[in-house]
């Protein structure tokens, strides 16, 4: 996970939530695929919680990894809090692997209506995980690592392999660049950036830690 800066939410989004008792389930086509289209943008095209690359398709075309509009404080839980509809509760999540068994779920599908702490939207959020070795994903309390680990999944296996495969293209992408080895924190920092697309890159999280904990030594 990665913090999200909430950015501006499309105009129909807005006009909707004038309308008297305007709810989610009056989020509709156009608007809705607006609204998938600024989720996307706003977190450089990867799923709020795991970091896998997600896309977006209008209309009836669908592609694999379709981002889906999650709402970080549950729909069931909102009744009269006026944030189903709110730009900072919507955020875009990976299908989370919803057509294989349980174990394997993981990220929105897999955290359904349940309640959590942990929020893209806050500032330090990244400063209170860190990675290990494995490719997992650690919190700094004991609470923090369940919601981790039990309701979004996110040290599921296939998740875990991934990140480290992402390290380890990171870093060897860096030795290509700068086979010396000597990388100043503001060059690593710059290769973190977002596409001319806005396409941050993929497990940019475990990268980002990885740039953080490193020494490095001007240039």
């Amino acid at each position: 996970m990665i913090f999200i800066l909430k950015r501006s939410e499309p105009h129909c989004l807005t006009e909707l939530r004038t309308q008297p008792g305007a709810r989610y389930a009056d989020l509709r086509p156009p608007c809705k695929d607006e609204v998938r289209e600024a989720l996307a943008r706003e977190q450089g095209f990867l799923c709020c919680y795991c970091m896998q690359r997600v896309r977006v398709t209008v209309g009836d075309r669908h592609a694999a990894n379709e981002l889906e509009i999650e709402h970080r404080v549950p729909q069931s839980a909102q009744e009269g809090t006026g944030l189903q509809l709110a730009w900072k509760n919507l955020l875009g999540t990976c299908p989370g692997n919803s057509h294989t068994s349980a174990p394997d779920q993981h990220c929105g599908h897999r955290k359904g209506e349940q309640l959590m702490s942990l929020d893209p939207t806050e500032a330090k959020l990244e400063l209170r995980l860190r990675y290990d070795a494995l490719g997992r994903v650690l919190a700094e309390t004991s609470e923090l690592q369940s919601e981790l680990d039990d309701i979004l999944n996110l040290n599921a296996t296939h998740l875990r392999r991934n990140r480290v495969k992402a390290l380890q293209g990171f870093q060897e992408a860096l030795r290509r660049k700068r086979p010396r080895g000597i990388w100043a924190r503001e060059w690593l920092e710059r290769q973190l950036e977002p596409s001319t697309r806005g396409e941050l890159p993929e497990f940019v999280g475990i990268l980002r830690w990885s740039v953080r904990k490193r020494r490095t030594r001007p240039q």
